[in-house]
């Protein structure tokens, strides 16, 4: 993060992210807990996988689990997705990234 521009706002998530490191791309994000977890956690897997069909950039399960978040390039699509699972019932918490 050091490399974003003090004072710059940022629009995309990939303002953040591909300076990061050269080569980005979201495959290179993974949590090693999830192959034992998700497999146990029914619902914390459909919503990783949800989010990505909703339009998610990146969708991973937080820490040891079953918490999952997604990250969104804009507004609109995450408005979407907090609309689509909110309606089936899942709890959708916005976040914004502090720079």
């Amino acid at each position: 993060l050091d490399e974003a521009e003090p004072g710059r706002e940022l629009h995309r998530i990939s303002d953040v992210l591909l300076p990061m490191q050269s080569g980005f791309t979201p495959l290179n994000l993974y949590n090693a807990f999830e192959h034992a977890i998700l497999p146990i956690h029914k619902k914390a897997a459909y919503l990783r996988n949800r989010f990505y069909e909703l339009g998610a950039v990146v969708s991973l399960m937080s820490g040891s689990g079953p918490t999952v978040f997604a990250l969104y390039e804009d507004r609109e699509q995450f408005n979407n997705a907090a609309d689509v699972l909110t309606g089936e019932g899942f709890g959708v918490f916005p976040c914004t990234p502090i720079v």
